[in-house]
């Protein structure tokens, strides 16, 4: 009787690691397009290149296919902006580890991982590589309530290394489907 007892503990804690993990890839497949629409600046306006108004007009138009860097790795949100969540929020033990972007792709948008170029402090690489290159986006794990029905996530946009902004991004489960709450921008840098 007390194995019974202790596999039918050990199963439940395994399939509720899985089940966070899969609620998180959810609340990432739902809300993917909506956080990088809320959140992604261009940086050929952002950073104060020497355009004329018309110029910057022009690319404010041009948001067909743009090249966004995502940072695959998900990591935890940093200690300077926990502050800035409720208590309620928790991260679980088991969540996935990478965004693969790339199947977001749409006519809009083109996700390129980071780390298929080299490192460069002003992402000039990208920009010399992809004319219609917006950035660098990075993504926190989604620290979840006790329901698991709302969760927050970091997201920094970066147009080189010194150069960000970081969101806390609000979502919550509506009829079985992730939709943002509220984008906050906490941190400009």
């Amino acid at each position: 009787m007390k194995i019974l007892f202790y596999l039918i503990l050990l199963l439940s804690i395994f399939s509720c690691n899985r089940q966070t993990k899969n609620i998180e890839q959810k609340g990432i497949d739902d809300t993917f397009l909506n956080i990088v629409d809320s959140t992604l600046i261009d940086r050929r306006t952002y950073i104060g290149f020497d355009y004329s108004k018309k110029q910057i007009d022009s690319i404010r138009k041009d948001t067909i296919s743009r090249i966004v860097a995502i940072r695959n790795e998900m990591t935890g949100i940093h200690e300077y902006d926990l502050k800035e969540i409720p208590t309620k929020f928790k991260i679980s033990d088991d969540l996935i580890s990478r965004i693969n972007a790339e199947k977001y792709n749409s006519q809009k948008y083109k996700f390129k991982d980071l780390s298929t170029l080299p490192f460069e402090e002003s992402f000039d690489n990208w920009a010399n590589k992809y004319k219609t290159f917006s950035g660098v986006l990075e993504f926190s794990h989604i620290y979840f309530d006790g329901n698991l029905n709302n969760g927050v996530l970091t997201v920094t946009y970066s147009c080189n290394i010194r150069c960000s902004v970081t969101y806390l991004v609000y979502i919550l489960k509506d009829e079985n489907k992730w939709k943002i709450k509220k984008v906050q921008k906490i941190g400009i840098s």
